[in-house]
């Protein structure tokens, strides 16, 4: 008996010598980042802006990968099934890692189990815009039309997007009819936008902030209860005469569920010092990402509060998982 334990208690300790050793020793290859949307998109942009200081740091090539599809639940699937090592990571966010349980019955992940969250990176409200050009100056036009006709379109970023929910949201709360069409990503949702295909878009702030600086989208609101400091100028939906739309975009890392820890942490301990360099976050706010940290815990809890509230979300519009 006490020999079996003594053997027992050398494969604990030699697990956890090899744990750290892995820890240690890592990154030893180039690192993959999955990012669900299209090239061009604001969270395409901050994988890149984060790769090239993490590449930079870590002495090893980090990829950013465009894996697209099912409202970003196809690159959420594979970065479920890679190895648990810390070479292949996910910059989730709430669309494919929140909300998608609400919108596909058999989703081939569980965003609450099969991730180890490692830390948020940014979080940012979604604006609601339409074209330079386009007629509806204020939030109150736009509703109005949506309220008279049925022809006016939203481009979604994909079904399942937290931009989707928020358009679904808005015809409930204010009683309008906007059809809804959906994209492969923020880009291409953003281009329909301006081309006039559709009327409007719930934009992120990384999406939209350089092309509202340039005239070419304009803000009518936030979906956030305050203004932001990237465009104080922009009003919340509350304020523009709509209610229920409390709502963050949040950006973070995870990793394969039963990442050792030591390599959670040690990813966690690199992106924080990323995230306090003065030139990283000067890069983030001109993009519209507004820098945020949290712990692995914290960040799973965020992760399991938004599963529940757009369950509530989707349940109230009718939306059945399909």
């Amino acid at each position: 008996m006490f020999a079996l334990l003594h053997r027992v208690m050398l494969l604990v300790i030699l697990g956890l010598c090899t744990t750290l050793a892995q820890a240690q020793s890592y990154p030893s290859k180039p690192i993959k980042i999955v990012v669900q949307f299209a090239a061009g998109g604001g969270t395409d942009i901050l994988a890149r802006i984060l790769a090239q200081r993490m590449s930079e740091r870590f002495g090893q090539p980090v990829i950013v990968e465009n894996v697209t599809g099912a409202g970003g639940s196809i690159g959420t699937a594979a970065v479920a099934r890679a190895a648990p090592d810390g070479y292949t990571l996910l910059l989730a966010q709430p669309g494919p890692n929140a909300v998608a349980p609400s919108i596909y019955a058999n989703l081939a992940y569980d965003p609450a189990k099969d991730f180890a969250p490692i830390t948020l990176v940014s979080k940012l409200p979604l604006f609601v815009v339409v074209a330079g050009s386009s007629p509806y100056k204020s939030l109150a036009d736009l509703v109005a039309a949506g309220r008279q006709s049925s022809n006016l379109n939203y481009a979604s970023a994909g079904n399942g997007s937290l931009g989707h929910l928020s358009a679904e949201l808005l015809n409930m709360e204010a009683k309008t009819k906007f059809a809804i069409i959906h994209y492969r990503g923020s880009a291409p949702a953003k281009t329909a936008v301006l081309s006039g295909e559709a009327s409007f878009h719930f934009a992120a702030a990384a999406d939209a902030i350089p092309q509202m600086k340039q005239g070419q989208l304009r803000a009518l609101a936030l979906t956030s209860d305050r203004r932001t400091s990237l465009a104080p100028e922009v009003p919340t939906m509350a304020e523009a005469g709509v209610q229920g739309f409390g709502t963050n975009v949040w950006y973070g890392f995870v990793a394969p569920a039963n990442t050792p820890r030591p390599i959670i942490e040690r990813i966690r301990e690199e992106m924080l010092k990323i995230l306090a360099e003065p030139p990283t976050r000067e890069r983030m706010t001109q993009l519209g990402a507004e820098p945020a940290t949290s712990t692995p815990e914290e960040f799973a809890e965020i992760i399991k509060a938004d599963i529940a509230k757009y369950a509530t979300v989707a349940k109230a519009a009718g939306i059945k998982p399909q």
